[in-house]
């Protein structure tokens, strides 16, 4: 695949504007288009289960508990191998990411404090187009979060393009073809590391001044201004 966008196309993404017409984009409607994404997060969780792969389930509302009235509980559930998904809506960038993370399998971990670290899966779709990336990286979350996902992890952090595509982890390696696929049955388009390294025609401003040296389609798909 190949794609070639214009100086205006950079600018009204940027700008938060559709770059083709195609709905939900289309509509700019943020509500509208989270909606969609919502769906989406909901569609794979089901393709997942299709595919034999245990999803975590949030049905246990451990909100308002100590770690110390539900550890046990807790920790029997981080041994079966289930994979968490979430919709997080960025504060500072017009996109959106879906982080996928195994319940069983972490970097590190303070147990005693009900509190761990997990390799993560990130798809990164963009607010304005059907594009998206994959990259890897990292959430971390008190264990009561986890299981509860409304309760979000408490953070998580992806290097910029240069984690584009550096799927690293074996299970994430393992699943990222499915969902490529599931994800181009839903019409969407992954863009790889080397489009996402392509330099844009002129530098881009971030809003509050700065200009981003030897911009690239990157900074325009995920730009994230801080």
């Amino acid at each position: 695949m190949t794609l070639s966008l214009t100086e205006a196309q950079i600018e009204g993404l940027l700008g938060s504007r559709p770059l083709e017409d195609v709905p939900p984009w289309s509509t700019q409607d943020d509500k509208t288009i989270e909606e969609y994404y919502e769906a989406l997060k909901t569609d794979l969780e089901k393709f997942l289960k299709s595919q034999g792969m245990p999803i975590w389930d949030s049905s246990r509302n451990y909100d308002g508990q100590y770690f110390s009235q539900i550890k046990d509980e807790a920790m029997a559930l981080l041994k079966k191998p289930q994979i968490q998904i979430q919709l997080i809506r960025e504060m500072y960038g017009n996109y959106l990411t879906i982080t996928l993370a195994r319940s069983d399998i972490y970097l590190s971990s303070k147990k005693d404090e009900g509190h761990l670290t997990w390799s993560a899966f990130f798809i990164r779709l963009n607010g304005s187009s059907r594009y998206y990336a994959f990259s890897e990286g990292v959430i971390s979350s008190q264990i009561t979060g986890f299981v509860h996902p409304q309760s979000g992890p408490s953070g998580y952090g992806h290097d910029g393009l240069e984690s584009i595509d550096q799927l690293k982890t074996d299970w994430i390696a393992k699943i990222a073809k499915p969902v490529e696929d599931f994800l181009a049955s839903k019409n969407l388009v992954r863009l790889s590391k080397e489009i996402l390294e392509t330099k844009t025609p002129q530098p881009i401003e971030n809003w509050n001044g700065p200009v981003v040296p030897h911009s690239t389609y990157y900074d325009a798909f995920f730009n994230f201004t801080d």
